[in-house]
């Protein structure tokens, strides 16, 4: 008879590989199975992990989904509800685990794990599959024909190991003695209280659609406003694309300036024309449209809800040219002092040159001295950049900084 009721297939997403040290878990996904390996519900959360994302281009997880997500400690009843009584199950197991344990230590809680609590599906792929080249997770699902959905997502790896697991059962069928064998974790309900911070799962590409700059601004305002004077929109509008981007904290700025303003939805819209056409202007003062320009018009564009057709009629020069004042103040003019959070492209080593070919001093620490941070995403988690917003320190993203030391 099992000591246990079923199984729980485990997979995080983290900022890094060191579990004890300063990586943080940034998603976690659990598919429960019942003792016959069927599915019988699935959890998923972001993580806020209170620093940078680490290995973004891996998991393509951003800034502005984790905001709002809760911490780890916020979502520990609700995984002890997955996880008590169960046999965690996780491809290459021996990582989940010491992040799973570490972040219930840090949440004031201990866990326990044995080798009776646990299978590792790296492990078992050597009896189900003995004749795969190697034993990654994609090398495994490809021979086996299981398509993963969201590869190096939570849920979409989560997912697919259970699929797997299901295989490796049909295929060797003396596994599901091991399993027999196994005891389900323990359960840690009596000393945890739910939250109340609900789970924040990964947008879809729909909802990211409909969480728009635009679709926001529409969703917030009346047709027509109240007020026609734009001028304080259009200037912090300038002032948010310095860069060529908008981070989430600047997009609520924008949100809340316009409702302020009693702005309508063609307010903005012309705002945002104006402001297309005048940047198109001053990119027009040479008499040549580099290619770099029309990456940036292009970019804006997209941000400000502009059309293909006046992007193109801006690629032949064939627009109305306006003379407006924008506001150009580059935050590196009057900066001494710049500092640099978490890993970006361009490296750290590479900005570092930039900044002092310009006569700008790098450092790693930020203080109320430092005129600029740099952060491969402007709505960083880091603590730096929750420093820098405190301090009113303008965060610039990596990939802006050499058009903006360029300009000084």
């Amino acid at each position: 008879m099992s000591n246990h009721r079923g199984y729980v297939v485990l997979d995080f997403e983290t900022t890094g590989f060191n579990a004890a040290g300063k990586d943080r878990v940034v998603e976690v996904a659990l598919v429960l199975l019942s003792a016959e390996f069927e599915i019988e519900s699935v959890f998923t959360s972001l993580v806020n992990p209170k620093r940078d994302l680490g290995a973004s281009h891996i998991h393509q997880i951003q800034a502005s989904w984790i905001l709002d997500a809760p911490v780890f400690g916020e979502i520990l009843f609700d995984l002890n509800s997955f996880l008590a009584g169960r046999v965690l199950v996780a491809h290459n197991a021996s990582f989940d685990l010491a992040f799973l344990v570490e972040e219930f230590k840090r949440a004031g809680h201990k866990l326990e794990i044995t080798d009776d609590n646990y299978a590792c599906t790296l492990q078992l792929s050597k009896w189900a599959v003995p004749e795969a080249p190697n034993r990654k997770l994609g090398t495994l699902l490809s021979l086996l024909g299981i398509n993963n959905v969201q590869a190096h997502s939570a849920l979409g790896d989560a997912l697919a190991t259970a699929e797997m697991l299901r295989r490796f059962v049909h295929l060797e069928p003396k596994l599901r003695a091991i399993f027999d064998t196994l005891e389900g974790l323990p359960d840690l309900g009596l000393v945890l209280q739910r939250s109340n911070v609900a789970p924040k799962a990964r947008p879809e590409a729909r909802e990211l659609e409909e969480n728009s700059f635009i679709a926001r601004l529409v969703s917030r305002l009346a047709v027509s406003g109240s007020s026609p004077a734009i001028d304080e929109y259009f200037d912090l509008l300038g002032s948010a694309l310095l860069d060529s981007d908008l981070s989430e904290q600047e997009i609520r700025d924008l949100v809340a300036c316009a409702e302020t303003l009693d702005l309508g939805v063609k307010d903005v819209a012309q705002a945002h024309q104006l402001y297309f056409q005048a940047l198109a202007t001053k990119a027009w003062e040479d008499g040549v449209l580099s290619e770099s320009e029309v990456l940036e018009i292009e970019k804006i564009a997209a941000l400000l809800g502009i059309g293909s057709l006046e992007i193109e009629q801006v690629k032949q020069g064939n627009f109305n040219r306006v003379e407006v004042k924008m506001n150009s103040a580059n935050p590196f003019s009057s900066a001494t002092l710049v500092a640099l959070t978490g890993s970006m492209t361009p490296s750290k080593g590479e900005i570092s040159q930039m900044l002092s070919a310009k006569g700008l001093s790098p450092v790693d620490s930020l203080s109320k001295k430092v005129s600029v941070l740099i952060a491969a995403d402007t709505d960083s988690l880091s603590g730096k950049a929750a420093n820098a917003r405190k301090w009113g320190i303008p965060i610039v993203a990596a990939g802006s900084v050499a058009k903006l030391l360029e300009s000084l």
